[in-house]
């Protein structure tokens, strides 16, 4: 079961950032002065679908880049997921 830590931006309530580290170093620079504020660390199970949060692309996410964003903001009525942008980038 992996684990994973949560962490939500200073700016926006509605973004979150998870890692495996938790230093959050692998989360993206934070914009317009936001910082990631540390949530909690929690347990994952990919065969879940039963969250807001698609498990398989969180965990393929933070394996391929160190981190998944997600956005709670309702888009159409629906939660949406941001695309993961490398570090370098952001």
């Amino acid at each position: 079961m992996p684990r994973v830590h949560v962490f939500r931006s200073s700016t926006d309530p509605n973004l979150y950032g998870y890692t495996a580290e938790r230093t959050g170093n692998a989360l993206p620079r934070a914009r317009r002065g936001s910082k990631w504020t540390y949530l909690s660390e929690i347990a994952v199970f990919p065969e879940n679908t039963q969250t807001a949060v698609n498990v398989a692309d969180m965990l393929g996410n933070i394996e391929r880049r160190g981190y998944h964003l997600f956005n709670t903001t309702p888009l159409r009525g629906a939660s949406q997921q941001l695309p993961s942008v490398p570090a370098e980038s952001a």
